[in-house]
């Protein structure tokens, strides 16, 4: 039976919570989803003691199988918990890759063989050890790894072990995982019996606040030149590929029938709808297409905020490779192998290849060129002394790499251009130790075999491990920079430990490491910044990089972390924003505030203007920087946007965010989005108006009065939010409706349930069906938004702007001049929820006349108004926190 001694120390709320969950269920197998930092390890063992049952804990690396052991013997007492595979101690700590050790290479052969049978005697007889220990907890410790490597063995493990309790504990958000993760998670464990995400931690004061900033960056003049060279030989594709003579079905004469909303049966092309859910990147790239005129948009789209935008070089590929594989493979023209047979020999100098019949990225020299420039290390160290401004002696600064130095000599046409070493922890220690105002920081580079540092922190840490009774030398490493190599420990995880240590007592205030070495179970509460040069994207790479600088620290109650992503953008070459795109998945899911103190999803945390389609104008980049700066500086501000303290529910809530835009062609004047308007009565004549009356040339003088009344965004939710209640789309109507500004001048506009629903006298006959915040947000940004294919359009009059307005307006004899067109969301289809939009919008708007765009005149009209939009306004789907 394991010890049930409480922990000496007391329970965190969301540790307190988890664990109410696990005795609340009789489940035999759960999974838990708590943040980095928030106590997964006590949780695990705490469950254990729970179920009383010989526990065996799985984990991913010796660092954190140590933590296991650590904390479980502060728990009971030393000489508890074993690392010994015979599973004899009622609780033993094992690595992932204890288990899974295979005889073959990927089980290939002439019959397949179940993982089981394929695993090495050692992995077999660890399998036996469990299957003999009778009924077993099983801890899986950060359990995304399972899926992402082991996930099949353990499926197949735990059939041989029916009577087992799993608890399975990982940092990884569900929504952040892929379809096959999803599924084979649902199937080992069922729905997560408890989440909570990094938002709420620190809300609850068990996460240090934060903020995430950005530091843009072109790349060097050398580099720049060679990336201008390529982008000529892109260009120089792109138009040799669209001239009509190439080809038996022409590039855009293929594109336009992928886009036509009726198959082609000669070509074998299915209508745009099926390809919009069998192919969306095709379909998203094409909608970029559209948007910019190189192809027809298809009638019946509505465009979302990643296709109004540039096509990019991704986009091109795409496009290029489906035309390949659909139309010049299937046609047996001699002149369309001979075409196919160029693109192979061209496509690999702009950084693409066409494997088969798909044209796919490679490992291209602009994108090494991107993620490996020279200018990355310069704005690290740009950082590193704008953190030490900041905070002074206390900096406890972190700055990860993807590798530590490269092997592999760079290609030939990159041999000029890049300095081997470029991207390195190596390259990043040498400009650290170089800088004036960073080596007084006393950086030190660490690896799984050796430190390297400057020579006097070398002979500062040498001391200071001699005084601990450790034997350790240094040597000179190179004759160009003043860098030692620094070795003589029993194993890597001691020399872990002691540069962890070296870090917590200021010895060195920056420490420079790969990802693999200082992500994952590396364990630096005084961590207060890091800086990330990494190309990882998943959701667990960045959850566990960024985890490094949350933990809060007991010798810093204070603390307010600063995470930092450096991104290099060649924004004239068409491949240029690939780091732009990383940066972009790694915040894609990933929570943070905004200046206005919104908790929000991915990169409009950082900065208002940043979206996911495309990286700002290089203009604004030293503004964006200077922004980040202000904000790292400001600890108080960072502290107070995250109302650490105050309620919250944990759920994300779909927003919209609401821009203003000077367009060359403006249809009206720009909507107020800071006003609240006071919605009107509805007045008699609003019906012959809604049933296709004939338009008002003359207006009472309360219509002449509507003319004056400000259009403003929330007036527009307003009534959105009242029809959707009417119509049983909401619980509650106009009274749910927020609108918060932000700093740049935007507005972000949400629909979150009042606490006295019902009322306003919205009816609520009808039960809400699906998501009501994601309708609302979805009905909006049609609203809002350029007018494409739509089957009703609501009109409202401008008024004719003439000398006396105001007389004219007192006695009723205002005339209407402009009209403005908007697009009826498609949520009112019927002619109920017809009649209840145009209440609504009578209410908060004016009276107006709706058109059904399938007569001769809405026809007119929409063609006149097709792609325009009504108010001078671009919008974009958010998603935040509360």
């Amino acid at each position: 039976m394991l010890p049930q001694d409480p922990p000496p120390w007391p329970l965190r709320t969301l540790q307190q919570r988890t664990l109410e969950a696990v005795d609340a269920t009789d489940r035999e197998r759960i999974w838990v989803v708590l943040p980095p930092g928030a106590g997964k390890t006590l949780v695990g063992l705490s469950t254990a003691q729970r179920w009383q049952r010989r526990t065996v804990v799985l984990c991913p690396n010796l660092a954190i199988q140590q933590q296991w052991l650590d904390t479980w013997q502060q728990m009971v007492g030393p000489g508890h918990g074993s690392t010994d595979r015979r599973l004899d101690a009622e609780l033993t700590v094992l690595t992932y890759q204890s288990l899974a050790v295979f005889d073959d290479e990927d089980g290939a052969g002439p019959e397949p063989r179940s993982h089981i049978d394929r695993l090495h005697p050692r992995g077999a007889e660890l399998l036996a050890a469990l299957q003999q220990a009778g009924p077993l907890t099983l801890v899986l410790d950060e359990c995304h790894h399972l899926l992402q490597a082991w996930g099949q063995l353990l499926d197949e493990i735990l059939q041989t072990l029916p009577e087992a309790r799993v608890l399975g504990l990982t940092a990884t958000p569900p929504q952040s995982l892929t379809t096959t993760e999803a599924t084979l998670l649902d199937r080992l464990f069922g729905r997560p019996l408890y989440t909570a995400s990094i938002p709420a931690a620190v809300r609850l004061g068990e996460l240090s606040p934060f903020a995430e900033l950005a530091w843009l960056t072109p790349p060097t003049d050398r580099e720049s030149d060679y990336l201008h060279r390529t982008s000529s030989r892109f260009t120089e594709l792109i138009n040799g590929l669209a001239d009509p003579a190439r080809g038996t079905t022409p590039l855009f004469t293929w594109l336009d029938l992928r886009l036509s909303p009726e198959p082609h049966r000669e070509l074998q092309t299915a209508g745009f709808d099926h390809l919009r859910h069998s192919d969306p990147e095709l379909a998203d790239a094409l909608l970029r297409l559209a948007h910019c005129g190189f192809v027809q948009h298809p009638d019946g789209i509505v465009p979302a905020e990643r296709h109004r935008a540039d096509p990019t070089g991704e986009d091109w590929a795409i496009v290029w490779g489906d035309w390949v594989a659909h139309c010049l493979s299937r046609s047996g023209d001699a002149d369309d192998a001979l075409l196919i047979s160029q693109l192979r020999r061209t496509l690999p100098a702009v950084g693409l290849q066409l494997v088969g019949r798909t044209v796919r990225r490679t490992q291209s020299p602009v994108d090494r060129v991107l993620a490996r420039s020279a200018a990355k290390a310069a704005a690290a160290v740009e950082i590193a002394a704008t953190e030490h401004r900041i905070r002074g002696e206390s900096l406890r600064g972190l700055v990860l790499c993807d590798f530590v130095s490269a092997g592999a000599t760079l290609p030939a046409d990159l041999d000029r251009v890049m300095d081997q070493q470029a991207g390195s922890a190596v390259a990043v220690i040498r400009a650290m130790t170089a800088d004036a105002a960073t080596s007084p920081l006393a950086p030190i580079m660490i690896t799984g075999e050796m430190l390297l540092t400057g020579r006097a922190t070398a002979q500062a840490l040498i001391d200071r491990l001699r005084r601990l009774g450790l034997r350790i030398e240094a040597t000179d490493t190179e004759a160009t920079t003043p860098l030692f190599t620094i070795t003589g420990w029993d194993s890597p995880a001691d020399r872990l430990r002691s540069v962890t240590d070296f870090l917590t007592a200021g010895g060195t205030r920056l420490l420079i490491g790969t990802r693999a070495l200082l992500g994952e179970g590396w364990d630096a509460p005084a961590v207060n910044c890091v800086i990330d040069l990494t190309t990882a994207t998943t959701a667990t790479a960045v959850v566990q990089s960024r985890g490094r600088a949350l933990r809060l620290d007991p010798a810093d109650p204070q603390k307010v972390a600063t995470t930092w992503s450096v991104v290099c953008i060649a924004e004239d070459h068409p491949l240029g924003q690939s780091d732009w795109n990383r940066f972009v998945r790694k915040h894609r899911g990933y929570w943070g505030v905004d200046p206005a103190g919104m908790i929000m999803n991915g990169v409009a945390h950082l900065d208002p203007g940043f979206t996911e389609q495309a990286a700002p104008p290089s203009p604004t980049w030293p503004a964006t920087n200077e922004r980040s700066v202000s904000t790292a500086a400001d600890h108080d501000r960072i502290r107070e946007r995250w109302q650490v303290g105050t309620p919250f529910t944990d759920r994300e809530v779909p927003t919209l965010l609401v821009r203003p835009q000077a367009t060359a062609r403006r249809t009206a004047a720009p909507a107020a989005i800071e006003q609240a308007p006071v919605p009107q009565a509805v007045w008699s004549t609003l019906g012959p108006v809604l049933s296709g009356g004939s338009r008002l040339r003359w207006l009472s003088s309360s219509r002449s009065a509507e003319l004056h009344r400000p259009v403003t965004v929330f007036g527009l939710a307003c009534a959105l939010a009242d029809a959707l209640a009417t119509i049983g789309r909401l619980p509650a109507g106009s009274e749910g409706v927020e609108a918060t500004p932000e700093p740049d001048g935007s507005l972000l506009v949400r629909w979150r349930s009042p606490d006295h629903r019902g009322a306003g006298g919205h009816s609520t006959s009808e039960s809400p069906v699906g998501d009501p915040q994601a309708v609302f947000i979805e009905a909006l940004d049609e609203l809002l938004g350029p007018i494409t294919a739509t089957r009703w359009l609501v009109t409202r009059f401008l008024a004719e702007p003439a000398t006396g307005d105001r007389w004219r307006a007192l006695w009723g004899t205002l005339r209407p001049s402009t009209a403005v067109h908007h697009a009826v969301p498609r949520v009112f289809r019927g002619s109920r929820q017809r009649v209840a939009f145009g209440l609504a919008w009578a209410r908060w708007v004016a009276v107006s006349e709706l058109l059904d765009t399938r007569t001769a005149e809405g026809a007119a009209i929409l063609d006149q108004v097709r792609g325009t939009s009504p108010l001078d306004l671009t919008t974009a789907f958010r998603l935040s926190w509360e």
